[in-house]
């Protein structure tokens, strides 16, 4: 399926035990890139404040 808009606010990331957004991140970057139909898939990413989800973000979503 290919989405226009992905917004991403979950899995929690804010505290030590949690999973944060990496995967979540990751595959949102995978299925953007591989969409076939036209236009562009926008995504929008909630309260990234954890170090390792800016990294994320900066080398799959930014590009």
């Amino acid at each position: 399926m290919e989405w226009d808009l992905v917004m991403i606010d979950a899995p929690k990331g804010y505290f030590a035990k949690a999973s944060g957004r990496m995967a979540t991140i990751f595959s949102t970057a995978v299925m953007a890139r591989d969409r076939k139909g036209s236009g562009v898939t926008h995504v929008f990413l909630h309260d990234v404040d954890q170090k390792v989800e800016k990294i994320y973000t900066e080398e799959f979503l930014w590009r």
